[in-house]
């Protein structure tokens, strides 16, 4: 389990800060919450095994001491969640003079601006690449949902997608009709042997054909 660029940049400054850097330990939230290598697919909690690879990617004093403990983690991860959007720091920063005054407070709650749109920290490349491994998540997703060949996903319009889906709910109609018209026949050849599946299907149809079999 890897920690990004910006995770270890920003774990760096805030080292240098000590506790005055709210700003710096909100980004680093942020930063972590949208990290798929950290957080889990459902977003609420950290993958098995990412807080202790934070922790270790931080590193220590000089005296030993871990810059980073797992409380930590959890209250900059508290801070981006309260504060969604940028105005909602900068006013907390405006309260509160150090990190630790804004804990003790207990992050409390500010309203956004009128219209703002929800912060992002990450630098436009880190967007950038973020979007092209969404996209080939969803590449790999739809790999047996829809045929790649002849669907592409930049040039196809939902209409189509929808006069594929008509058609393939109409073929599993069908199929499923005949998978049920398979079975009941099956069954009534198994019956008319007594259950003797060495007898040959011919055999089984000739007994089941029989005016005399009940």
């Amino acid at each position: 389990m890897k920690v990004s660029g910006p995770v270890k940049r920003l774990n760096q400054k805030i080292a240098r800060s000590e506790s005055a850097s709210i700003e710096d330990r909100w980004r680093w939230g942020h930063t972590v919450l949208r990290d798929p290598h950290l957080m889990s697919e459902s977003g609420k909690s950290l993958r098995h095994g990412a807080a202790e690879r934070l922790i270790t990617d931080a590193g220590e004093t000089s005296a030993g001491k871990t810059l980073l403990s797992e409380s930590e983690i959890q209250r900059r991860l508290r801070c981006a969640r309260s504060y969604p959007y940028a105005s909602q720091i900068r006013h907390a920063m405006t309260d509160f003079g150090t990190w630790f005054d804004l804990i003790k407070a207990g992050f409390p709650t500010y309203e956004p601006e009128p219209g703002e749109e929800p912060a992002d920290p990450r630098t436009k490349e880190e967007i950038r690449r973020e979007r092209e491994r969404r996209y080939a998540v969803f590449l790999r997703e739809q790999v047996g949902l829809f045929p790649m060949e002849d669907y592409i996903p930049e040039r196809t319009a939902l209409k189509e997608l929808g006069e594929f889906v008509a058609r393939s709910e109409e073929m599993s109609a069908s199929f499923e009709k005949t998978a049920r018209r398979r079975r009941a026949y099956y069954d009534e050849l198994a019956a008319a042997v007594d259950g003797d599946l060495t007898v040959s299907w011919a055999q089984a149809h000739q007994l089941l054909d029989d005016p005399r079999h009940p």
